[in-house]
């Protein structure tokens, strides 16, 4: 079975994650994953893999052991892959197709929304490779079930062909990435890898290790309300406050104005009426002291805006995430090397752009376990216009096997 043989089978479970649950501290935050993980199991133990677990907390954790002589051990390489969902669409369960040897043209996905090689990233790089789609309704899932599919598939190889030569090879299926579950429940205790990475990226070629320094702050705002008829000196709109303040943060450093080694605020949550408004932002930055001047300037906002309205009308909480792994990895430069050489030996010049997103491997590497990220092949990852490369695909099961068989012959 090809990788994307098995992404079509994955996206047809709902694993979409649920924010409010894992708030409140239900993990998995939905029960779609709990499905996957079990099906996951099953089809392990059709393969043979007895080493394997799936932990309270929807966690699977498991191993290949090693086929190589006393003499000839190495150092246990972990790959890693998250099964739910981002929180912006349903997955497309049953409604994906595939385009056969795409021209180069248009692809229209339903009406009002078309892929477009001019500002559809990889497109133009897919012309003559198959591609999945989705529906333009929903999410196609391959954030990150093709990383899943493609782990998948090279230990069913693995397994398939005992004469291929490798160390132990441990693998991690995670839930609730997308909302930082992950991160918090993870157990580095439960796997012997020494090192890893994770499946997590777009084009089959790139790999990332330069990360952010990130956080989120949640801003509450109370509004004072009255009637619209008599509001006037009085009434105080908890939305123009909050908009008022979104306005005083600086624009060009907004995801939509910002790449590379840009950092951002990112608005990823407004609601309430005129008497209470809860905002949330995450902020990223790529050095720490640019990330505490930006915590800095939220506080300096809020400040003025209190002094303005003369009463303590703007609450803020910051919720200080991961920092920067890029010095850690930097330590065992060996994991990219091995990364960047194995890719040219699939054919395709490597690149290594800053990571602009959160994996599962930034709390690993926190945690000791070094694991920068490797594309996957697909892209416009947490939107309708999601696609995956079939060809790509097979490419990411080659590496892993590559890099597998490159820490078996140190």
């Amino acid at each position: 079975m090809r990788a994307y043989e098995r992404l079509l089978k994955y996206i047809t479970f709902n694993t979409q994650a649920d924010a409010k649950k894992g708030e409140d501290g239900v993990v998995p935050s939905s029960s779609g994953q709990w499905d996957l993980a079990n099906a996951l199991m099953e089809e392990l133990a059709e393969l043979g893999i007895k080493n394997v677990e799936l932990d309270e907390k929807g966690f699977i954790y498991g191993s290949i052991p090693s086929n190589l002589s006393e003499e000839q051990q190495c150092d246990t390489i972990g790959f890693v892959a998250h099964m739910d969902t981002a929180t912006t669409f349903p997955g497309p369960e049953n409604t994906a197709r595939i385009i056969e040897k795409y021209d180069g043209g248009l692809i229209m996905l339903c009406e009002g929304v078309v892929l477009e090689p001019e500002n559809c990233s990889g497109l133009k790089d897919s012309i003559g490779d198959d591609l999945i789609v989705t529906n333009g309704k929903t999410l196609l899932g391959a954030d990150d079930k093709a990383g899943l599919a493609e782990i998948m598939t090279a230990l069913s190889y693995m397994i398939e062909h005992p004469e291929f030569s490798h160390g132990e090879v441990a693998f991690i299926f995670t839930p609730d990435e997308e909302i930082g579950g992950s991160m918090r429940h993870i157990d580095i205790e439960k796997t012997n890898a020494k090192y890893a990475y994770t499946l997590d990226g777009e084009a089959f070629g790139m790999v990332e290790y330069q990360s952010f320094c990130g956080g989120a702050v949640t801003l509450e705002i109370d509004g004072i309300t009255a009637h619209p008829c008599s509001g006037k000196g009085v009434l105080e709109n908890a939305l123009v406050l909050g908009n008022q303040l979104h306005s005083m943060l600086p624009a060009w450093e907004r995801p939509e104005h910002t790449e590379g080694f840009d950092g951002y605020y990112h608005l990823v949550q407004m609601e309430g009426n005129s008497q209470k408004c809860k905002m949330s932002y995450l902020l990223r930055y790529y050095r720490e002291e640019e990330y505490n001047r930006a915590k800095k300037r939220v506080e300096q906002i809020a400040e003025r805006l209190n002094e303005e309205y003369g009463r303590k009308a703007v609450h803020l909480t910051f919720i200080d995430g991961s920092m920067s792994i890029t010095k850690k990895i930097e330590e065992k430069k060996e994991l990219i090397d091995f990364a960047v050489e194995e890719i040219r030996n699939c054919g395709v010049e490597p690149v290594i752009p800053p990571m602009r997103g959160g994996t599962d491997g930034v709390a690993l590497t926190e945690k000791g376990l070094r694991c920068p990220n490797l594309g996957t092949g697909s892209y416009n990852h947490h939107a309708v216009n999601e696609f995956a490369n079939i060809q790509q695909m097979d490419r990411c099961v080659e590496l892993i096997l590559r890099i597998i068989a490159r820490f078996a012959a140190l």
